[in-house]
């Protein structure tokens, strides 16, 4: 079919039959759904989502901000940090999902992760159609970073950042593109993300790369430095703007302070797995690696093409993600309309094979005819299927699809235990502290979790000590008075106190072990005294 002939069969039959082509599924649906069917076809679904305890701690922030109408100013979840000051800096995010929690239960958290996943990879591919001008080759791409992108799929509140950092992009592109307008829209955006989530400083990040970029594009012989100034003004002043906006938030200019304070804690931070650099002997790192090269490549076709400011985006988050894989996301959402446009330049250009010429001049007919097609108006109701069948799928709990932390990540069988221990000073990994704090709040306090910006690196070093049985592991139990533990069974801890005569063995259900100091045991009669419990027991 020609393009003549598409257009004239656009003009025709797509004119009598719009409404059946408004109901037809487009390349934007296919963008929506696919995270969803990777998410539970292939990654595992709510396991994935709820393989992070993080969600449990958020909850309950968000049920203690609807209780006492107020932001948290002090910590209230550990008994070693209790009472001392605490930026709860995700409010925003914690309070939705204690409403979520309380409307739905950890489902309706699950299916606002899923609907933020959706929604930033359609709107992904959208905006690398809009750069690349190939919907075939966008789809393809977007495919890419979705697949890409999965080991970072948590229902935490980074998923909001994804989104705003995808709707700052869009309205940049069409800033660049002379809509000057839309950069009116950022700062009120800004104002909800530093309240979403503290990866707000990844849109003023944006803008000030935009600001020089933007005038070194219009650097030219005999240029004048006005012409510079006004190429470049229009970004820094937006990004100053955003700058501004991010201190109306509850705690005011001392979010900034902690903020920054913690991002430059490198000793911290060293401590930490998300932060830590790329780690590419994993297997699972081979597309991540493959995006790095096709973006660090697409970095240097847009300098050679003067496009400075998105070589200068790909090289900073191609730097940001390397530093540490937390960033990878950002990289991938920020690199792939680029990775797109480039591939498709390269490909009008690579003639040296007449098949793939001819390969070629089919590929780009068959977008050309695709094109009017997938201009029209959709409903997606496509969409809207996928997400009411999850909906029913979390609701009905279908295998995949349950609204529960896995028993293969978290302690789930030892809670009653720990219910009826009532320890007032429990030590146990972060993770499993996130999900004690979730089903035992506010009955029971723990040592650590995973607010890490809270603890400092000087009792993460503590932790550490305690967790590997270091050899000053009973002074530090001591230090802390600590009169319950809970860890793996095949942890150097466990067989520490399996061997003192100063702990006891409580609970072993071969996923967590849990240990009570003799010294407390009078407190609590007999019941746990001279025997170890196991669910089946129970």
């Amino acid at each position: 079919m020609s393009t003549a002939a598409a257009q004239s069969w656009d003009q025709s039959a797509l004119s009598r039959q719009r409404w059946i082509v408004y109901l037809l599924p487009s390349l934007t649906d296919f963008a929506f759904i696919l995270p969803i069917f990777l998410l539970f076809g292939l990654a595992g679904g709510t396991e994935r989502l709820l393989a992070d305890g993080d969600t449990g701690w958020h909850i309950r922030t968000g049920e203690w901000i609807l209780q006492h109408r107020s932001v948290p100013v002090s910590d209230f979840f550990s008994f070693t940090k209790f009472g001392q000051p605490w930026f709860a800096w995700e409010w925003g995010c914690d309070l939705i999902f204690a409403l979520l929690d309380q409307a739905w239960g950890l489902a309706g958290v699950v299916f606002l992760s899923v609907v933020l996943l959706a929604l930033t990879f359609a709107l992904l591919f959208r905006l690398v159609r809009r750069i690349s001008g190939n919907d075939i080759l966008a789809l393809l791409v977007t495919a890419l970073a979705i697949s890409a992108s999965t080991m970072h799929w948590l229902a935490r509140p980074q998923l909001f950042s994804w989104l705003l950092t995808v709707l700052f992009l869009r309205s940049l592109l069409r800033a660049r593109e002379g809509k000057k307008r839309e950069l009116l829209f950022l700062p009120a955006l800004m104002i909800v993300w530093v309240n979403l989530h503290g990866g707000f400083f990844i849109g003023v990040i944006l803008l000030a790369i935009a600001g020089p970029g933007e005038a070194l594009a219009a650097l030219k012989p005999g240029v004048r430095v006005q012409d510079l100034f006004k190429a470049g003004w229009p970004y820094m002043a937006t990004a100053l703007n955003c700058v501004l906006a991010t201190f109306i938030n509850p705690y005011g200019w001392r979010l900034h302070r902690h903020v920054f304070a913690y991002i430059r804690d490198s000793k911290l931070l060293d401590g930490i797995s998300e932060f830590q650099s790329i780690n590419f002997h994993n297997p699972g790192m081979l597309l991540p690696e493959l995006m790095l090269f096709l973006g660090t490549a697409a970095a240097f076709w847009c300098l050679q093409r003067r496009d400075m400011t998105a070589g200068l985006w790909i090289i900073v988050w191609a730097h940001a993600a390397v530093y540490s894989v937390r960033n990878l996301p950002l990289f991938l959402l920020v690199s792939a309309p680029y990775v797109a446009a480039m591939m498709s330049d390269v490909a009008d250009r690579f003639n040296s094979s007449r098949t793939f010429r001819k390969f070629r001049i089919i590929a780009k007919s068959v977008c050309s005819e695709l094109q009017p097609l997938e201009r029209l108006p959709r409903s997606h109701v496509a969409c809207l299927a996928a997400l009411v069948l999850v909906g029913w799928a979390l609701d009905t709990g279908m295998p995949g699809f349950r609204d529960e932390f896995s028993p293969k990540n978290f302690p789930v069988q030892a809670i009653p235990t720990l219910r009826r221990a009532r320890f007032s000073h429990l030590f146990t990994i972060d993770q499993w502290a996130d999900y004690v704090l979730y089903r035992l709040y506010p009955d029971q306090k723990v040592f650590v979790d995973g607010r890490s910006d809270l603890f400092g690196s000087a009792q993460i070093q503590d932790y550490a000590h305690i967790l590997g049985a270091y050899p000053d592991v009973g002074s530090q139990l001591r230090k802390y008075a600590i009169d319950g533990v809970m860890i793996k069974p095949d942890s150097s801890l466990a067989t520490v106190l399996k061997m003192s005569p100063n702990w006891r063995l409580i609970f072993d259900d071969g996923m967590a072990v849990i240990f009570r100091a003799k010294s407390v045991d009078n407190n609590f009669g007999n019941s746990h005294g001279s025997r170890v419990t196991s669910p089946a027991s129970e």
